[in-house]
């Protein structure tokens, strides 16, 4: 069974996988690639055979070296009798570089930025697609040529809108983002 644990950035440090009781599995070394399309990435890969058919809970924690947080995932598995499962790195969270205002009242005729052009997109370069899912009647979506997104506010009532970017890369999660603004 191959356990791979990656992280962005060119993260140090080691990731020691764990089943359910505590017992160490592995230990490996984060070391600096460049898969996936990503130019900065660190991944620890190691190899562990199971010793038993069934459920087992694997628990990868990173333990950094310097200027980077401590954090864990866990994942449980079946070994059945003929198959050893591959495991498959957790999707790490994307988040929007800009963050738009939170949902909440605002007033009829107001302009609220929802992407600055300088700032548009994902921390991993994914464009966001901009949605109303309420009345469009009630809001409208603007793009001007600065690459900023507007939502206007233009009738009293509910302007609820998404925002969702693509997994990327197999190591990225989906981005969304849902908002909804009550127009006095």
């Amino acid at each position: 069974m191959v356990f791979a644990a990656s992280g962005p950035n060119a993260a140090t440090g080691t990731v020691t996988f764990t089943d359910s009781s505590n017992n160490v599995l592995a230990t490996g070394t984060l070391s600096e690639a460049a898969t996936r399309g990503i130019a900065f990435h660190s991944q620890a890969i190691v190899e562990w055979s199971p010793t038993v058919v069934g459920p087992i809970t694997i628990t990868a924690t990173y333990i950094p070296f310097a200027g980077w947080t401590t954090s864990s995932s866990t994942k449980t598995y079946v070994v059945t009798a003929n198959q050893t499962p591959a495991a498959t790195p957790t999707p790490w969270p994307q988040s929007a570089k800009y963050t738009p205002p939170a949902s909440g009242p605002v007033n009829k005729g107001q302009t609220l930025k929802l992407e600055l052009g300088s700032e548009a997109g994902t921390d991993t370069g994914q464009k966001i697609t901009w949605k109303i899912t309420s009345s469009k009647k009630k809001c409208s979506l603007e793009f001007p040529s600065n690459g900023d997104v507007k939502l206007k506010i233009k009738k009293k009532g509910v302007c609820a809108v998404t925002g969702t970017a693509p997994q990327f890369g197999g190591l990225w999660a989906p981005y969304s983002i849902s908002l909804r603004y009550h127009a006095k």
